[in-house]
């Protein structure tokens, strides 16, 4: 705090100072109290302050900590519930192959049973046409 001395001062006998400066004035020096220079407690004091900025620091990180491990939780789930998904696109997928080689395989029975039809009714027409038209 600054206290700013009159330009002139009325001394005791009534005379009058001037070009009084300005000077730094403590706190303790308006209540008129001593302040000691170097008092013990004041480290004590100096860590107290240091804690309790530390603490609100290490609970933020506490916080960053849990919204971290909170995200990756989330992360984690959601790549379980793709595999989850993957997984179950496989076996459906898997299902569709096997009821696709079923059905090729059927397939194939037919063409075969289609095949041995058609080579029985030529050798049948073939019988026959050798009857109607004899030997050639």
């Amino acid at each position: 705090m600054l206290r700013r001395g009159l330009t002139s001062i009325p001394t005791r006998s009534g005379e009058v100072e001037e070009g009084v400066k300005k000077r730094r004035v403590e706190p303790s020096e308006l209540i008129g109290a001593k302040v000691a220079d170097n008092r013990p407690g004041e480290e004590d004091e100096l860590k107290i302050v240091e804690e309790k900025v530390r603490l609100p620091t290490h609970n933020g990180e506490e916080e960053m900590r849990k919204m971290a491990a909170h995200l990756m939780k989330g992360i984690y789930l959601r790549v379980e519930e793709e595999k989850a998904e993957l997984v179950k696109g496989k076996a459906e997928l898997d299902n569709k192959v096997a009821r696709l080689k079923a059905n090729l395989a059927k397939e194939g029975k037919q063409l075969e049973a289609l095949k041995a039809s058609q080579k029985v009714e030529i050798n049948e027409l073939t019988a026959e046409t050798r009857k109607m038209y004899g030997r050639w």
